[in-house]
């Protein structure tokens, strides 16, 4: 998956994907919830060690159009990405947990085992 790929090697660099916005605000997972890319987002989610405040701000931040990477996963239908950004905006408005308990629930969809792509 490339945009995967990139963003390792972004890492690899120094730079934090949950922090990292485009010129209209768009986060990676803006681009990957839109795209119904819901491995990218585990991925990106995954490379937090718990949901907590930073991870929070990651999946509620809005665009210059004021869409979060949720309300762009609903206007795809991309219900892998749906769910997966739902159970995070729960979970990291609580205590922080492991990403591992994290993922765990997300993989209850059917379709986030099926496909790269919702």
């Amino acid at each position: 998956m490339v945009l995967q790929y990139e963003l390792r090697k972004l890492q690899s660099e120094g730079l934090d994907v949950l922090d990292v916005a485009d010129y209209d605000a768009r986060t990676p997972i803006h681009l990957a919830a839109a795209e119904g890319m819901h491995k990218v987002i585990k991925y990106m989610l995954r490379q937090q060690r718990s949901i907590g405040n930073k991870s929070l701000r990651a999946v509620t931040k809005r665009d210059r159009w004021g869409r979060t990477p949720l309300d762009d996963a609903k206007a795809g239908n991309h219900t892998a990405c749906i769910k997966l950004l739902e159970i995070a905006q729960e979970r990291a408005g609580s205590e922080a947990i492991r990403v591992s308990d994290f993922l765990h629930d997300c993989l209850r969809c059917p379709k986030a085992r099926s496909s790269d792509t919702c």
